[in-house]
């Protein structure tokens, strides 16, 4: 004996729960694709100072921190360690950073390195070079 199984047909609520996935998803594409607004900054903090870089302005400059030296170089909106004089030299390896994401850390010196955007950050610090 077979069972007959009536058709479902589409009823409201699932044209409603079709049309918000469609949107939502449509706007997460646009809020994620859109150009990035404000000018993009290196926070630096060492065991010295801590200060913000702007990544718009090729530069290198030296700094120090927990008793090591390290050859920051700021090219092509992104920013990257590319001397120090630390044990491990994970920070030369680690690649360039930039454009609101990444970081760079150097354990033995005490330095950490991070991309963000200038907009939006506390007290609306200026980006200041040492």
């Amino acid at each position: 004996m077979s069972q007959i199984i009536p058709k479902k047909r589409i009823t409201v609520c699932d044209v409603v729960i079709i049309i918000s996935v469609v949107a939502l998803t449509a706007l997460s594409f646009i809020l994620m694709t859109r150009p990035d607004s404000g000018s993009n900054a290196a926070h630096i903090i060492t065991t010295e100072k801590d200060f913000y870089v702007d990544l718009d302005k090729d530069d290198e400059f030296d700094l120090e921190s927990n008793g090591f030296s390290y050859t920051v170089k700021i090219a092509d909106g992104s920013v990257s360690v590319t001397e120090a004089d630390c044990p491990d030299g994970i920070c030369v390896n680690t690649p360039a950073i930039g454009k609101r994401h990444g970081s760079i850390v150097c354990l033995p010196g005490k330095l950490i390195i991070e991309c963000k955007e200038t907009e939006g950050m506390p007290n609306d610090a200026d980006v200041v070079v040492p």
